[in-house]
């Protein structure tokens, strides 16, 4: 899932780092300024489809 998300992710160029949970850090844009740190490989897969409840509730619960 991550193989197709990334591409899509990089082509919005957002100001954003991703540092996954073993431990690899990926630039979607220049200069990152905010990184989300996602402990958990099966949120991606949710996050093909974000929403405000869902980043609440992963971030509440660590994830």
């Amino acid at each position: 899932m991550l193989a197709t998300l990334l591409p899509a992710l990089k082509e919005l160029a957002l100001p954003l780092k991703l540092r996954l949970w073993d431990g690899k850090e990926i630039d979607l844009g220049p200069s990152p300024s905010v990184t989300l740190v996602i402990r958990d490989s099966n949120l991606i897969t949710q996050l093909a489809h974000p929403s405000l409840d869902l980043l609440g509730a992963a971030y509440v619960e660590g994830r």
